[in-house]
């Protein structure tokens, strides 16, 4: 199992409607400099996820406005 940290970068978006869903979340994750294709992306209180692409970048489209809770995954590593 790998020690390394997982860096995250997260640019937030966050729209507004009649609703307050709209909002949309995007990143780029990576370790050791290196993008992490296929890390898991998941919104604890929303039960919503997505995987990263094999560049390290994912994006979480309709989101309720307001602050989430998001946990990064991904095989070989350890949770921080």
């Amino acid at each position: 199992m790998k020690n390394g940290a997982i860096f995250l970068l997260i640019l937030c978006f966050w729209g507004v409607s009649a609703q307050n869903i709209g909002g949309k979340l995007v990143g780029k994750i990576s370790s050791a400099s290196q993008p992490l294709e296929l890390a898991n992306v998941y919104l604890l209180k929303l039960n919503s996820g997505t995987s990263t692409d094999s560049l390290g970048n994912f994006e979480l489209k309709n989101l309720p406005t307001g602050k989430h809770q998001c946990k990064i995954s991904s095989v070989g590593y350890e949770n921080a």
